[in-house]
């Protein structure tokens, strides 16, 4: 017995002291706030150029969709929707430009996706033939669709391998559609346009009477034709992801 309270009694401190000492796993709220406010601070040159280029160059592009302005001028002059109506049909100049360029952008817009797929689709199916154990993966994933009667090649990639790489290939068209959309780079440096006029596109109409205008006051035109393609990009993006689900 003595020698069990013995044993007891000079255990029960040692316990309660343990149990008394604070964790230093758990941290206390100073050093939680400290470690708070390391986080935002590493976050935080990140935001502030996101704010800076992103929210505000956003916003200021679509209030200078309503306004006249060359740039210079110490202030705007406000013309509400006027620069939109110009675009679109009313101004004798710059309307039927628009007008030219959106149809060769409708050209690039059908061309480049269906290039890309149907050179990409092929390159693809015909690159998967020459990995290691291919014809295993094949068994194990395509044998319980081909039972069909004997599928041939054929019959195999339009029933098996389009369903499978149509989630893809509709993510594909999405982004060739958006980057024939606004894109503009290549003509510029290849045609510039040309010959006359039968190279532009509405991504470098819209960059002409933003910064090759001298100090015609274009600058709005130029805000309102952006908005214009990125209301046609968010279109055809919402489109896009609705056929796709009615698909999966």
């Amino acid at each position: 017995m003595t020698a069990l309270g013995t044993s007891s009694s000079a255990s029960t401190p040692r316990t309660v002291g343990a149990a008394a000492r604070p964790s230093h796993r758990r941290g206390t709220p100073g050093s939680r706030g400290r470690e708070a406010l390391t986080d935002y601070l590493f976050i935080a040159p990140a935001v502030v150029l996101f704010a800076v280029m992103g929210l505000y160059t956003v916003g200021y592009g679509f209030l200078l969709g309503f306004a006249r302005w060359n740039g210079f001028a110490p202030r705007w002059d406000w013309v509400g929707l006027d620069n939109y109506a110009d675009l679109l049909w009313r101004d004798p100049v710059y309307a039927p430009r628009v007008h030219e360029a959106a149809r060769h952008t409708l050209y690039v817009m059908i061309a480049v996706p269906v290039l890309t797929v149907a050179v990409s689709f092929p390159l693809a199916v015909a690159l998967a033939r020459v990995k290691r154990a291919q014809a295993v993966l094949r068994s194990v994933y395509f044998l319980p669709y081909v039972m069909l009667d004997g599928a041939g090649w054929w019959r195999t990639q339009v029933s098996v391998v389009w369903p499978l790489l149509r989630p893809i290939t509709a993510i594909v068209v999405l982004l060739t559609l958006r980057s024939a959309l606004h894109g503009f780079q290549t003509f510029l440096i290849m045609t510039n346009g040309g010959p006359g006029t039968h190279t532009d596109v509405l991504g470098l109409e819209a960059y002409r009477l933003a910064f090759l205008s001298k100090f015609a006051p274009t600058l709005g035109l130029a805000g309102a034709l952006g908005w214009m393609l990125f209301a046609v990009a968010i279109v055809l993006a919402l489109i896009n992801l609705r056929a796709l689900r009615s698909r999966v």
